[in-house]
């Protein structure tokens, strides 16, 4: 069980108990607490926790701030807040980054191959060039001698 401990003016200590915290009790908090209360209540129950997510822009940006990774903030930011009232998928949210990062990694692979083969062109080596495009292992030899890196 996780318990959050608040200290009073008066060195008392108040325990707030998540996982039993009404709609209005978690209300009465704002923000990264607000979102982090919420998951903590939902986190037994997948299908509670994803609708918390899903109609709470407070959780998206919690969510950026623990995974230090602004995607999910700019993922969010991009709807309405009538959209969001109505749900918004967290699992699609992960499938459209997912598919963002392939799309950007293929690109770079694309262009990594690219340099390589111009530059073996200008080398006069394309027969090793070709061979290399069936040679992972070759290729990536090749990316080095040719100081050709990850950018």
């Amino acid at each position: 069980m996780i318990i959050l401990v608040a200290q009073t003016f008066y060195s008392q200590e108040k325990f707030i108990d998540a996982r039993h915290m009404s709609d209005e009790e978690i209300g009465r908090f704002e923000g990264d607490l607000k979102a982090f209360l919420m998951m903590l209540r939902e986190r037994f129950d997948r299908e509670k926790l994803k609708k918390a997510v899903a109609v709470h822009r407070e959780t998206w940006y919690a969510i950026s701030k623990v995974k230090n990774d602004q995607r999910y903030a700019r993922y969010i930011d991009s709807f309405s807040d009538e959209e969001i009232a109505g749900g918004v998928d967290m699992d699609a949210a992960l499938d459209e980054l997912v598919s963002e990062g392939e799309v950007r990694g293929i690109a770079k692979g694309a262009e990594k191959v690219n340099r390589l083969g111009i530059k073996m062109s200008e080398a006069g080596r394309v027969n090793d060039f070709m061979k290399s495009l069936l040679d992972k292992k070759m290729q990536e030899r090749l990316f080095a001698e040719f100081g050709i890196e990850e950018e």
